[in-house]
C-alpha cells in the first residue's frame, strides 16, 4: 500500500468516525431537547400551581380584611357604648352612692340614728303594754 492508498484508508476512517461522532452528537441532541420538554413542562405545571396557590392566598387574605374591618367596626361601637352609656351610668351610680354615703355621715354625726333606736325601743314598749291592758279589758268582759 503506497501513501496514497494509506491517507485515504486514514481519510475513510476519521469520516466514519466523524459519522459516528455525528450521530452520537445528533442523539443527544435528542435526549437534551427530551430533558429540556420535560423541564419545560414541569416548571410550567409547576408555575401554574404556584399562580393558583397566590390566587387562593390573595382571596384568604381578603376575605381576613373584611372580617378585621367588621371587627374593628364592633371595637368601635363597643368603645362607643362604654364611653356614652356604661361610664355614664357608673358614674351616676358612683355620685348615688356618695351621696348616701354623705347622708349616712351626716345622720350619724347628728346622732339621728340613735335617737331613732330608742324611740322604736319606746314604741315597743307602749305597743307591749296597749297590748296586755287589751288583754286585761277582754278579759274583764
Amino acid at each position: 500500500m503506497n501513501s496514497e492508498e494509506k491517507i485515504l484508508t486514514i481519510l475513510d476512517q476519521m469520516n466514519s468516525r466523524m459519522d459516528q461522532m455525528s450521530s452520537r452528537m445528533d442523539q443527544m441532541q435528542a435526549d437534551l431537547s427530551g430533558r429540556i420538554d420535560q423541564v419545560q413542562a414541569d416548571l410550567n405545571g409547576r408555575m401554574d400551581q404556584m399562580q393558583e396557590d397566590i390566587s387562593g392566598l390573595k382571596d384568604t387574605q381578603a376575605k381576613q380584611g373584611e372580617t378585621l374591618s367588621d371587627l374593628q367596626k364592633t371595637v368601635t361601637r363597643v368603645a362607643l357604648t362604654q364611653e356614652n352609656i356604661v361610664l355614664k351610668s357608673l358614674d351616676a351610680l358612683a355620685d348615688g352612692q356618695d351621696l348616701t354615703h354623705q347622708r349616712m355621715k351626716d345622720l350619724a354625726g347628728k346622732d339621728e340614728v340613735a335617737e331613732l333606736r330608742e324611740e322604736v325601743r319606746l314604741l315597743r314598749s307602749v305597743v307591749a303594754q296597749h297590748a296586755r291592758d287589751i288583754e286585761a279589758l277582754k278579759a274583764a268582759q
